[in-house]
């Protein structure tokens, strides 16, 4: 389905909060979500990204994919962790 290269720089420990909105019908969701771990971050564009044709990538253009990313993040030896939804108010 995809071949990654990736590049690693600097490891650092973090404990990153998120916010994940959905909406299902009329009703509209939060959730937070908290992940901690081994993180590693840069701009440096030495990675790359090619998707093959596969049933996950079929509602994707692949040749409009930027095969070389700009940003890297990735996590290691960590934790994601969901916390229950939240429905919101509508106004």
């Amino acid at each position: 389905m995809a071949d990654l290269t990736i590049y690693e720089y600097e490891w650092h420990p973090v404990s990153h909060l998120h916010q994940s909105f959905m909406k299902d019908g009329d009703a509209s969701y939060l959730a937070h979500i908290t992940m901690e771990g081994q993180h590693s971050e840069h701009e440096n564009e030495k990675g790359s990204v090619k998707l093959h044709e596969h049933p996950f990538n079929k509602v994707l253009s692949i040749a409009d994919v930027y095969d070389v990313p700009f940003r890297e993040q990735w996590m290691r030896d960590g934790l994601q962790t969901f916390q229950p939804l939240e429905q919101l108010e509508t106004a």
